[in-house]
């Protein structure tokens, strides 16, 4: 097993994890799964930046749209945004599954016009979560975001990158936060370029492969998670996460 280690690990290095996937896609089958993810950073510095790159790309958009945006907070208490958000979202959450993060502390900011939600993303501040059935460690004056989305309808009008602009000036003023972090599938290019728009940079990979119900999970990058000690390990997979 050490050396089947090592090997991959030399693999990751050389050829990254496209190379990890190429070969074990070819040895095993029906039996290989993988998820593949990007580091992306936020540094809360840079919002004069961001402020001013935002306003210039978006001055035709909102000219465009008939009322503002609004940006809210969502509290326990409104049930009719939760409801909505449990219809909108893409990855079909449960409700449930929005109240416990609300009660466990993740805040959840939308963007809305006429009273409809059009975008969303959550964040957690100064605090270790679990992802892909692993633990990451978030430092001192770091946050993470997740479950971002726009509806289909307004994709590439500018609003998902005004919602997280609006994120990261409030939650770095009133809680001192001065990193943002969040991952993307390697794959969504879409979402890619709209945090790019706001000066989100790559800084590392994450994910795993899993072949035979053992998953070998990674984290690249040293400034990717820099408070997460554990970036290489493998485990066996929980039938419950399939």
């Amino acid at each position: 097993m050490a050396h089947i280690l090592k090997r991959a690990l030399e693999v990751l290095r050389t050829e990254g994890p496209p190379g990890i996937v190429h070969r074990l896609a070819h040895l095993c089958g029906r039996h290989f799964s993988s998820i593949h993810m990007l580091v992306l950073v936020s540094s809360f510095d840079s919002l004069p930046d961001i402020v001013a790159r935002q306003d210039k790309q978006t001055q035709a958009m909102k000219r465009a749209l008939a009322t503002p945006l609004d940006f809210k907070q969502v509290l326990l208490s409104d049930e009719q945004e939760i409801d909505e958000l449990t219809e909108l979202d893409p990855w079909k959450y449960p409700k449930s599954l929005t109240l416990d993060k609300l009660r466990e502390g993740w805040i959840c900011f939308v963007a809305k016009k006429d009273d409809r939600i059009l975008a969303c993303a959550w964040v957690v501040v100064n605090r270790d979560f679990d992802l892909l059935e692993r633990p990451f460690a978030l430092g001192p004056g770091e946050a993470f975001y997740w479950r971002g989305f726009c509806v289909p309808s307004c994709r590439g009008g500018g609003i998902f990158p005004q919602l997280m602009a609006h994120i990261v000036e409030q939650v770095g003023r009133e809680r001192s936060i001065t990193r943002h972090i969040t991952l993307v599938l390697a794959s969504n290019v879409a979402v890619q370029h709209s945090l790019a728009k706001i000066a989100w940079k790559v800084v590392g990979r994450a994910g795993y492969v899993e072949i035979f119900g053992m998953r070998f999970q990674y984290l690249w990058g040293r400034e990717a998670f820099k408070d997460t000690q554990k970036r290489f390990f493998l485990h066996r997979v929980h039938q419950s996460s399939h």
